[in-house]
C-alpha cells in the first residue's frame, strides 16, 4: 500500500494534484546533511563511527527547496522505499540531487527519516533484473525499484541542455517510522551534500562552495498534468494521510 503526496503551490504536499505551475531553487552548494558535534551522517556508521546528535534537518532546510504536508490527523505508519518522482530543468547542463524524506513536529523542529541521492546524468531507468549476470538467470531482483544503471553507457551527458525537463525518479533508502498525529511530512530538496560528497565536477571544478568560477544553476521543479511531481510512500496498511 502506498500513498502519494503531490508537489503544490506554496511549498505544500497535498494528497491531491491541484494546480499547475513550478517552483525554482537557486542552488546553494554551502549546503550539507552532517549534523552533530562530529558531523554525523548515514555513511558514518560504515566506517565504524556513531552520529552523536539526532539529525535534525531544521536549519538545513533554508538551504533547500521544500515541500510540507498540513498537519496529520492520525498516526501515519511508513515501511518501505519511499520514491520520489519530480521534473526539473534547469539552467545549466548537469546536475545532483539529493533528497530527504523528513518529520516536522509541532514546534517546526525537522528531523531526517531517510534520503537519497542521483546525478541527473543517470537519471534513465534500467531493467533492475539485469543487474545480476546480465539478467541470463532470469532472476527475479525484489523489491521493484528505480535502477538508473552505473555504466558509462548508461549516462547522459548535458542532460539538461536546451532547456529540457527531465524526469528524476529517486528511491530513497528503506526506513520504517512512524508520523505522529500532529507532525508533518516534509520533501526537501537540494543539489549539494558537502564534503560527503564531492561537488559535481563539470560545474565546480575546483571541488569548493564559495569558489567565484562555480556555475550556480537554477532549477526549476514543474507540476502540471504531464509532470505530477510527488513522493510515494509506503503505508502499513491502516496508517493514512488526509
Amino acid at each position: 500500500m502506498s500513498k502519494r503526496l503531490y508537489f503544490e503551490a506554496g511549498n505544500r504536499l497535498t494528497n491531491n494534484r491541484e494546480t499547475n505551475g513550478t517552483d525554482s531553487y537557486t542552488v546553494d552548494y554551502a549546503h550539507n546533511s552532517s549534523y552533530g558535534t562530529n558531523s554525523g551522517n548515514r555513511w558514518l556508521g560504515i566506517g565504524g563511527g556513531t552520529p552523536d546528535q539526532l539529525p535534525i534537518r531544521t536549519e538545513k532546510d533554508k538551504q533547500c527547496l521544500v515541500y510540507t504536508s498540513a498537519l496529520l490527523d492520525a498516526d501515519m505508519e511508513v515501511t518501505g522505499h519511499p520514491i520520489v518522482r519530480f521534473s526539473a530543468s534547469s539552467t545549466a547542463d548537469y546536475g545532483d540531487f539529493f533528497v530527504y524524506l523528513e518529520d516536522v513536529d509541532a514546534n517546526g523542529e525537522a528531523v531526517l527519516v531517510t534520503e537519497a541521492q542521483l546525478r541527473a546524468g543517470f537519471a534513465d531507468l534500467h531493467d533492475n533484473d539485469k543487474i545480476i549476470s546480465s539478467g541470463k538467470y532470469g532472476i527475479d531482483v525484489l523489491p521493484e525499484l528505480p535502477w538508473h544503471g552505473f555504466e558509462k553507457g548508461h549516462y547522459r551527458d548535458r542532460i539538461f541542455a536546451d532547456g529540457a525537463i527531465v524526469k528524476l525518479v529517486i528511491d530513497c533508502h528503506p526506513t520504517s517510522w512512524v508520523f505522529r498525529k500532529g507532525h508533518r511530512v516534509r520533501v526537501s530538496i537540494a543539489c549539494s551534500d558537502y564534503p560527503t560528497y564531492r561537488l559535481h565536477p563539470k560545474l565546480c571544478p575546483a571541488n569548493d562552495p564559495a569558489d567565484p568560477d562555480n556555475v550556480v544553476p537554477t532549477i526549476t521543479v514543474h507540476r502540471d498534468p504531464a509532470h505530477p511531481s510527488h513522493v510515494e510512500i509506503p503505508l502499513i496498511p491502516g496508517s493514512h494521510v488526509d
